[in-house]
C-alpha cells in the first residue's frame, strides 16, 4: 500500500502541450523521481502518472490515451467542467451537459 504522504514528494509539471485545456485546470503530470530535468524541461514522454490537485488523487498514464483524465473530469469534476465552458467559451447555462445531483 502507498504512503498517503508520498504525495509531499511528488514532482508536478503542467502538461507542455494540451489539447484539451478544460480537461487540464487542476491535473498536473508527475515527473519521474530521482532524476534530473532534463535540459528542455519535462516532457509528456517522461510521465509516470497523473495528479489531481482538487481531489488529491493519484491517476494512471498512458502516453497518447487521454481517456483516463477524462473520465476523471467528468466523474468527479463536472462541474468544475460546466463553469470552465461556460466562462472559457462563453457556452450558455443551457448548453452544458446535465449534472447528476
Amino acid at each position: 500500500m502507498e504512503d498517503e504522504n508520498n504525495t509531499e514528494r511528488l514532482i508536478l509539471f503542467d502538461n507542455p502541450r494540451p489539447r484539451k485545456k478544460k480537461h487540464w485546470q487542476f491535473v498536473k503530470m508527475i515527473a519521474p523521481p530521482n532524476q534530473p530535468m532534463p535540459l528542455g524541461g519535462w516532457k509528456n514522454k517522461d510521465c509516470i502518472g497523473l495528479y489531481c490537485m482538487k481531489c488529491d488523487m493519484k491517476l494512471r498514464y498512458v502516453l497518447s490515451d487521454s481517456k483516463i483524465i477524462t473520465r476523471h473530469m467528468h466523474r468527479v469534476h463536472q462541474k468544475e467542467l460546466n463553469d470552465f465552458l461556460m466562462v472559457k467559451e462563453e457556452i450558455s447555462p443551457e448548453a452544458l451537459p446535465l449534472t447528476s445531483q
